[in-house]
């Protein structure tokens, strides 16, 4: 053997020591290191928040909002200027209160309206219940109802015969059963909601109009504002059913979005209906983002007249857009969601 061979073959043994050692630190190392958990195990956010909208939604029931509706209709009339107006308004009120709600307010505002030639000044209420947000207080999305109702400019019993059972007890009815099932879910929003049921929506939708200006001249941050109108009359629900929805060029995407919402958490098929001639409008008009749910068009027949009446309504379809109103309404709930 030579002096070089020798020197060679030294080193080469030193490397393959070296080597050794090395991998073995390394494969120890390795053994040392979590195996890491089944994704399966560990849902998604998104897994997770539809799984709370589906617990909330399962609550819904029918046979409760047609219970509302059915006390609503006897009021005989809840036209702006009738004499039970103020009465209605309380009642609205107490349902809050039995919901668990403790933050309810009566908010006033004057109403001047021409009426058979006579211009009337009347005190009207929109009804507010706060449900106090744990994660972003200052910031509010909104869901509402008109719960005033009217028959025909013809109908000499205006403001006496009114059921309105349809238009608007129902989506009054729909807020008010989101209001309690979102409670007895045990469920608390991040973002700050605004349940209200807004007055005199019939004579040119000034319950939201004051609303909305108010909230406006207050610097209030607005997310979303949720409008329930005439939702209660359909054949009986199953696929092909539809509800629709309102859009404006101003907030595109809020239609996209509730339009989604309808086809994951419910039966029915969305349909853009375009400007909704309702309470949402006056919440774009200040510059709110706001979505409509009507029930599809043509609307029920008895619209507007003495026979919109409970027997004339379908509660199952009625709680399916409840469904979807409120399952919006949780979704955009969660400060770090990047809805439009």
């Amino acid at each position: 053997m030579t002096r070089s061979e020798s020197s060679g073959r030294s080193t080469f043994t030193t490397v393959c020591i070296l080597t050794a050692i090395i991998l073995g630190v390394l494969f120890a190392c390795k053994r040392q290191v979590p195996e890491p958990e089944d994704d399966t195990r560990v849902p998604s956010p998104s897994l997770a928040r539809d799984s709370v909208i589906r617990s909330i939604l399962a609550r819904i029931q029918p046979d409760s909002i047609r219970a509302t509706v059915e006390v609503l209709q006897g009021f005989g009339s809840r036209f702006a200027l009738a004499p039970s107006r103020d009465s209605v308004a309380v009642w609205i009120e107490e349902q809050f209160r039995r919901r668990g709600f403790d933050q309810v307010v009566r908010d006033s505002f004057l109403l001047s309206y021409a009426f058979r030639g006579h211009l009337t000044e009347t005190w009207q209420k929109n009804v507010v219940a706060t449900f106090r947000g744990s994660n972003l207080p200052g910031s509010t999305i909104v869901i509402g109802a008109h719960y005033d109702s009217a028959t025909r400019p013809d109908d000499p019993l205006v403001t006496t015969n009114a059921p309105g059972a349809d238009d608007n007890a129902s989506g009054t009815a729909a807020v008010l059963e989101i209001a309690r099932v979102t409670k007895v879910a045990g469920w608390t929003p991040e973002i700050t909601v605004k349940f209200v049921a807004f007055a005199a929506e019939e004579v040119g939708y000034m319950g939201s109009e004051d609303y909305a200006g108010k909230a406006r001249a207050a610097a209030t941050n607005v997310r979303l504002a949720i409008n329930l109108d005439v939702i209660a009359y359909s054949g009986a629900p199953s696929e092909g059913d539809s509800v629709g929805i309102s859009y404006y060029p101003d907030f595109p995407n809020v239609t996209v979005v509730a339009a989604s919402i309808v086809q994951k958490f419910t039966v029915l098929v969305p349909n853009n209906i375009g400007y909704l001639v309702s309470d949402d409008s006056r919440f774009v008009a200040w510059g709110y983002p706001a979505v409509g749910f009507i029930e599809d068009f043509p609307l029920s027949p008895y619209h507007h007249s003495r026979e919109d009446v409970v027997t004339n309504c379908n509660f199952e379809y009625c709680a399916e857009i409840t469904r979807a109103a409120c399952a919006m309404l949780v979704q955009y709930s969660f400060a770090d969601n990047n809805l439009p």
